[in-house]
């Protein structure tokens, strides 16, 4: 008889003790879920296939001015046209680069969403290098050391990414998918 209560008593601590972990894992999984949603609604502040870029004017410098002078003024500016050029200043007239957080093209713009998801700038934030741990919200350079992005999502070895500049001049695309083996 003592071994029944036993066994009962077991299995009723068990079973406390799981009911006990489910609602960390809930409340993991709704942390996710709150940047999840906030880089949703990026989505119509800049939208895929638009370009991360100003109309340069007599009032509005081009991004070598603005990134010279830390003005990030045109942060938030979209347009349906690519940027003049990349090889030297647009001028009035032309379209080109915005500028944020210490970078233009794919670095401004994935400083830009991290802000914007955050509230803190990625160039103020500690570095690690754990790709192993690589988790959505995550800011990340790819392709050698040669292009930012920041994860919208990962399942298993694949992470989907929202990225600037990448393939064509200022470019916003969302959801390209890449191997986490390609962060550097």
């Amino acid at each position: 008889m003592k071994k029944n209560i036993s066994k009962f008593l077991a299995f009723i601590l068990s079973v406390t003790l799981v009911a006990a972990i489910i609602p960390a894992a809930t409340f993991t999984v709704s942390a996710g879920s709150g940047v999840t949603e906030k880089l949703n609604a990026l989505r119509t502040v800049f939208p895929n296939g638009k370009y991360w870029n100003h109309l340069v004017t007599a009032n509005m410098p081009n991004g070598d001015v603005l990134m010279a002078t830390n003005n990030e003024v045109a942060a938030s500016s979209v347009t349906d046209y690519p940027c003049y050029t990349h090889s030297g200043s647009a001028q009035n007239g032309q379209y080109d680069c915005n500028y944020f957080d210490g970078g233009i093209q794919c670095f401004g713009f994935a400083n830009k969403i991290f802000f914007d998801v955050f509230g803190v700038r990625a160039s103020g934030v500690n570095k690690r290098y754990d790709i192993d741990n690589v988790t959505v919200g995550d800011w990340i350079r790819v392709d050698n050391d040669s292009h930012s992005a920041v994860v919208l999502s990962r399942n298993g070895n694949n992470i989907t990414i929202v990225e600037g500049n990448y393939g064509y001049t200022c470019m916003i695309k969302w959801d390209r998918t890449i191997s986490v083996n390609t962060i550097t």
